[in-house]
């Protein structure tokens, strides 16, 4: 063994023997007699918080419709909000705003839609056994996959 600044020192090795064996020898202290209770009033004090600092689940059921019919009332009087201080807004910037990403997102779903038609298309145009069979040369090479992986486990792993 080296000390900490990488000498070695040839009593270090006795020294550690004999602490190990003086610290072995010592019987084996008890818990204070208080402690027991003392945990089981922690875990009581734990247990004992308010039903409103706990998991929701955990509320009473009043409680939860409360705040669930609550929480819908603020959306609502938030979404009021809005739509009463657009009222003032002129239309068309709002309309070109709002038009500008719905063309975008009608030309991706016709063009998701035309893929699908293609895939249908080839679908139909193929042969059910080539289907079949591609199928099942995938699932081979899957089950080889996960039989590798296991022996590659085992070898590597489980064999140390």
């Amino acid at each position: 063994m080296n000390d900490p600044l990488g000498t070695p020192d040839p009593n270090r090795e006795p020294l550690e023997r004999l602490i190990e064996q003086v610290l072995r020898e010592q019987p084996p202290r008890r818990a204070p007699r208080t402690l027991e209770s003392r945990v089981m009033a922690a875990i009581a004090r734990r247990e004992a918080v308010p039903w409103w600092r706990s998991s929701f689940l955990h509320w009473p059921l009043l409680a939860r419709v409360a705040f669930l019919l609550m929480s819908a009332g603020i959306v609502k009087l938030a979404l009021s909000g809005v739509v009463w201080l657009t009222q003032e807004v002129r239309p068309q910037p709002l309309i070109g705003a709002v038009a500008s990403p719905l063309t975008w997102a009608e030309r991706t779903t016709d063009s998701l839609w035309h893929i699908v038609d293609l895939s249908q298309a080839v679908l139909q145009a193929v042969p059910s056994s080539w289907i079949y069979g591609v199928v099942a040369v995938a699932a081979t090479l899957y089950i080889a996959l996960i039989a590798l992986g296991a022996t590659a486990y085992r070898t590597l792993y489980l064999s140390k």
